[in-house]
Order: structure tokens, then sequence, then C-alpha cells
């Protein structure tokens, strides 16, 4: 496998680098504003926080690795471990609050009128309970002596343990985490989809159609994403460095992808974002549900 060498590592490890800043720069305050109470009592809320969180966790890990690649300075073994045990359980963690913002997606947009049972309060804290325990699991099993996922700022990627069978057991439970995840999600998007194209019967609100084109969107992103990492990326990065900084950079801003979307979509959530930044009173009347990962729920109005 061709190593980075010279200049080149010096480019690839700053575009990176200026790619996570930019990224972190933007969720810390859309994160911020989900902890105001007219977002934070919504468990939906809560969820993308939860997810936002890990996302931020994974850019500051490219953050890292980032200057790593660029001067070519390989992390202390002991550093490069713990790194890559929180950026593997970070990405864990990723997959299993995805999957239940899908889950509250479908719940709440199709099957409302009984989301309030299946995600009562006992439930939520059952679940974020369930998401501590997953990330707290594979941590502790990634630090142990035999488990290492480290990075090789040489090869520009993420190099699990040498153990041939603890290679093979990471790769199928990364395979089989993330086929769960992209399952669960299509279906509940195509099942939002009929819902919502099925339901208005030709009174097509501007509402309506923010609800099937940002769905849509994320169904195509959520299914390219799986066959660009399962099938595409690991025949093309063994290769070529190119495609080993590209599939790095895409992965990075795969992490900061979704306040972009919020931004875009949430006007609610926009206009307290901006309230925020400015520092200015700001008086929010609508909050909308959407992102990048899942679906829009229905409008609520509230009240300061």
């Amino acid at each position: 496998m061709e190593a980075c060498k010279g200049s080149l590592c010096c480019i690839y490890g700053i575009s990176i680098l200026i790619t996570s800043i930019v990224l972190i720069t933007v969720y810390i305050p859309v994160l911020r504003v989900m902890q105001y109470p007219q977002f934070k009592k919504y468990f939906a809320y809560r969820l993308l926080s939860l997810l936002g969180l890990c996302d931020c966790v994974m850019l500051v890990s490219h953050f890292i690795a980032s200057i790593s690649l660029a001067t070519q300075y390989t992390l202390p073994f002991a550093l490069n471990k713990i790194l890559g045990s929180i950026f593997f359980s970070a990405w864990t963690t990723l997959m299993i609050v995805s999957t239940a913002v899908f889950v509250n997606r479908l719940s709440v947009v199709v099957f409302h009128q009984y989301s309030q049972y299946i995600f009562s309060e006992t439930n939520n804290k059952l679940i974020f309970a369930s998401i501590f325990l997953a990330f707290l699991t594979t941590l502790v099993l990634l630090l142990l002596p035999e488990f290492d996922y480290m990075y090789n700022p040489h090869l520009l990627i993420w190099v699990p343990s040498t153990n041939q069978k603890v290679i093979q057991n990471l790769i199928r439970y990364k395979n089989i985490l993330m086929f769960t995840t992209v399952l669960t999600g299509a279906v509940c998007y195509a099942l939002i989809i009929v819902f919502v194209l099925t339901t208005v019967r030709g009174r097509k609100t501007k509402f309506d159609k923010a609800v099937t084109l940002q769905v849509s969107f994320n169904l195509i992103w959520t299914i390219s994403n799986y066959i660009y990492w399962s099938f595409i990326h690991p025949s093309l990065f063994q290769y070529t460095l190119t495609a080993r900084f590209v599939a790095s950079w895409f992965w990075t801003f795969s992490n900061g992808v979704n306040p972009f979307i919020y931004l875009v979509v949430n006007k609610a959530l926009r206009a307290r974002v901006i309230s925020f930044v400015r520092r200015k009173p700001e008086v929010i009347r609508t909050v909308t549900v959407f992102t990048a990962k899942t679906s829009p729920s229905k409008n609520t109005s509230l009240q300061r």
C-alpha cells in the first residue's frame, strides 16, 4: 500500500484539519441551541443532541489525526490506542442513535397516535441507558490489550489490531451494525415517504413538500453511504493514496453535514442559532424537527 510522503501529506492533513475545524465551529452553536427548553422537551431533539455529540467526538478525532498526518508524526501507542478506542466507540454509538432516531421519526410521523406510548419517559430513559452502556462496553473492549484501533498517518487509515481473528470479528461487527442501521433507515424512510404521498391526496402544502424532499434526500444519502463504505471504498483505498485521502475527507465531512441540513430546513432552529450567535433575544413560535439522518416531524407551536 502506497505511503504518504513529503508536502502531499501536509496538504492532505491541512485540508482535513480545516474541514474539521469549520464543521465543529458550525456544530457547537446548533448543539447549544438544542439544549434550550423549547427544543429539549422533545425526545427527538435529545436524540439529535446525542447524535451531534458523537459526530463532534469523531470530528475531534479527525482533527487530531489530521495534525498527525500533516506532520507525519505517529502518535504514542497509548494515546493512539485511547484515541482509536474513543473514535470507534463514538461511531458505534452513532449507529445506534441513528437507528433510534429512524424509529422515532417513523412513530411520530406515521404512527403518531401511538408514539407517546412507544417513546414514553420511562422508555426514553431506557433507550439512553442502553446507548450509554453500548458506548461504555465498546470502549472497555477496545482498551483491552488484544484490541487495537489506531490511526496510521503514513497510510491515511484507521488500522485495527494485527491479530487476524480480532480484525475479522471487528469487521464482521462493523458490517452487521452498519447494515442494520441502513436497513432500518431505508425501511423507515420508505414508509414515511409512502405515508406522506398517500395521505395528502393532492393537497400538497409547502410543509408536505419539504417533508417529502427531506426524507427522499435522507434515504438517498443513507443508502449511498452504505454502498460507498461497503463496496466501493474497500476496493479503492488499497490501491491509491488519493482515494484514501478522499475517503478520509468524506468521512470527516459526513460527521459534520447534519448542522447544515438543520439550518437550511429548520426555520425555528435557524432563527434561534442566529440569535445565539448574535446574542440577541429571539421569539420562537414554531418548532420543526429535521435531520440529515431522519425525517421531519409535524409542526408544533410553542409560545415563550
